[in-house]
């Protein structure tokens, strides 16, 4: 199982969405837009299924704000 990433626009900086899904499940996602909460620069971030990245594992760097909670 992997987690959803996506590209800060304003950073440049990789966030993870905090989405974790099978790579089976993610080929099979609609194109819709959806919103997440950019860690790096604090804004709101509308993105489209095809523009995130299904990445194994994600560094520290990359924690969005639902990875950190635990």
């Amino acid at each position: 199982m992997g987690v959803l990433m996506l590209t800060c626009p304003a950073t440049g900086r990789e966030f993870s969405t905090g989405i974790h899904v099978e790579e089976d499940s993610f080929k099979k996602l609609p194109d819709t837009v959806t919103r997440a909460q950019c860690p790096h620069c604090g804004a709101p971030h509308s993105w489209w299924t095809h523009e995130a990245r299904l990445a194994d594992r994600v560094v520290p760097s990359q924690l969005g704000m639902f990875d950190k909670a635990s």
